[in-house]
């Protein structure tokens, strides 16, 4: 996601959402961007070494 300052980068995480039940089908939901203030914990490819600190 491109943001007005180069400078800056921001972890996003894309989720899908389910579609919503509506009277004649479902009305569907477009994925949504989120911040993702998880860090690198949730990154499989970091080694985190949790006896050096944070």
């Amino acid at each position: 996601m491109q943001g007005s300052r180069v400078d800056l980068r921001v972890p996003m995480r894309e989720v899908q959402l389910a579609d919503t039940p509506a009277m004649f089908g479902a009305e569907v939901n477009t994925p949504l961007a989120l911040y993702d203030t998880s860090g690198p914990y949730t990154d499989p490819a970091a080694r985190i070494d949790l006896t050096a600190g944070l």
